[in-house]
């Protein structure tokens, strides 16, 4: 079913590309191109999404020369085994505002591409193919590296960073999360487990502490603290290095006053048997 435009936007050149005259209202202009965007906008006390149809004109100068106005172009994502590359482009069925609303359900509430489908036709009328809502999460994705970028520069002057990692499959592959974190940033990186994954997180010039466990691509750093990990020894068990103290600790106590089935073990100075006084009953009241 095709969409209906409910609106038009124009969008005009704004200077001759040849000799840089600046375009006027009553120059002659013809649309050169058109494409319609679904996204939200506010109405009442509650959103809706509002189709527009976006003309591109073309208008010709004194000059003799013909300038039209395109749409606006965004960064190119590559990534090795990707069929197709990633372009940000104005000229897309989804506008900014529907995209990020739709990128909040599925990273920020879990919502699976399915679901979303559903919601969308259910509460606003619009379907849209499981394809169209991949590519707006990735656009989206595309959209915050810079965000990502101002991050890492908070992360980086923080005084006391934690960071860890964690075995993640990315479809068949394995790979490994990596989670950094300050007291108000934290930043997920799906990489692989070399060293070079957390230097590009907090840099080689980090002058605040780091705490993480013993894996020996934090080693690198001077100022760091090292958490007892509870996998390091087994289940429920400490790791050998910190392990040691507490088995001396033990050791210097004595054995456990319990016995292995929860009994108490009687003392080696009292008697097991029981006493006359318990023998004997009680003393009857005098009335």
């Amino acid at each position: 079913m095709p969409l209906e435009a409910e609106g038009t936007r124009n969008h005009y050149p704004a200077a001759c590309t040849i000799c840089g005259t600046v375009f006027e209202l009553w120059d002659p202009n013809r649309g050169h191109s058109a494409h319609v965007v679904l996204d939200l906008e506010p109405v009442g006390g509650g959103i809706r999404i509002a189709c527009l149809r976006h003309v591109h004109h073309a208008t010709q100068c004194a000059c003799g020369a013909v300038t039209a106005a395109r749409p606006g172009m965004g960064v190119l994502s590559t990534m090795p085994g990707r069929s197709r590359d990633l372009l940000l482009s104005e000229a897309c069925l989804v506008g900014p505002a529907l995209a990020t609303f739709i990128a909040a359900l599925s990273v920020r509430y879990h919502i699976s591409r399915a679901r979303i489908r559903e919601f969308l036709a259910g509460w606003f009328g619009v379907t849209l193919s499981v394809g169209t809502l991949d590519r707006c999460i990735r656009e989206v994705g595309v959209a915050c590296e810079p965000v990502v970028e101002d991050l890492l520069d908070d992360l980086r002057q923080a005084g006391v960073i934690h960071a860890d990692e964690t075995p993640w499959r990315q479809k068949e592959k394995r790979c490994w999360l990596w989670v950094v974190l300050s007291s108000t940033t934290a930043i997920f990186h799906i990489g692989s487990r070399q060293g070079e994954e957390i230097r590009d997180l907090i840099g080689d010039a980090f002058l605040g502490w780091l705490v993480s466990d013993g894996y020996r691509a934090y080693r690198s750093y001077k100022k760091r603290q090292r958490c007892p990990d509870p996998q390091g020894g087994g289940p429920g068990r400490w790791p050998q290095p910190a392990g040691r103290p507490l088995r001396g600790v033990a050791a210097a106590r004595g054995p456990h006053p319990r016995g292995r089935r929860g009994h108490r073990r009687p003392h080696p100075q009292s008697d097991s048997r029981p006493s006359e006084a318990r023998l004997q009953p009680p003393p009857r009241r005098r009335g």
